[in-house]
């Protein structure tokens, strides 16, 4: 499945009219999604193959962890839910078009870009798509204002849209607020 480029703004972004650019992204949201979701994001070309490799080993003996760097995050999103499906081998495969499409991101945009289209289409819970509309819903602010624990509540969210919510698990996305903060 090839990711058409030119259309994407229009498709995930200006629909959802939760558009922000990157300077008006307070540098608490940049480093708290840097920190805990892909350390080694600027340094890589979409895709960590060495966490893969020792993902894949450990999922054999332990419990499912994700993989995934932001950008490898930000090609699954390309991806209607219908698709991504439950089979291991269908998931492998698809898996492997997800890598494809990360590295296909990486060539055509800025780490920049990379994190403003995440971050534009990222769901925090429910219908709440984009830190813009996470900024207003959670916090009745603009994404440019958010403090560092306001920060890491959204960041802590992406782990788990319901089970960190702040309105449904308060004391789970505070103890999550305060591993990300710990982290900094």
């Amino acid at each position: 499945k090839s990711v058409d480029f030119t259309g994407y703004w229009q498709r995930h972004v200006e629909g959802n009219r939760s558009r922000v650019n990157y300077k008006l992204i307070s540098d608490n949201v940049i480093n708290d999604l840097g920190d805990t979701e892909d350390k080694h994001f600027y340094s890589l070309s979409g895709i960590d193959f060495w966490r893969t490799f020792s993902i894949i080993a450990y999922n054999l003996v332990s419990s499912k962890q994700g993989e995934s760097t932001i950008t490898q995050q930000l090609a699954r999103n390309q991806f209607s839910e219908e698709d991504r499906a439950h089979n291991p081998i269908y998931r492998f495969i698809q898996k492997l078009q997800e890598q494809i499409t990360a590295v296909k991101i990486e060539k055509h945009y800025t780490k920049q870009e990379i994190i403003t289209m995440y971050l534009n289409t990222v769901s925090f819970g429910g219908k709440i798509k984009g830190v813009k509309s996470a900024a207003q819903t959670y916090f009745n602010t603009t994404p440019d204002k958010l403090t560092p624990d306001q920060a890491a509540v959204l960041i802590g969210i992406l782990k788990g849209t319901t089970w960190f919510s702040p309105i449904r698990h308060p004391d789970k996305s505070i103890t999550r607020r305060n591993f990300i903060l710990g982290r900094m």
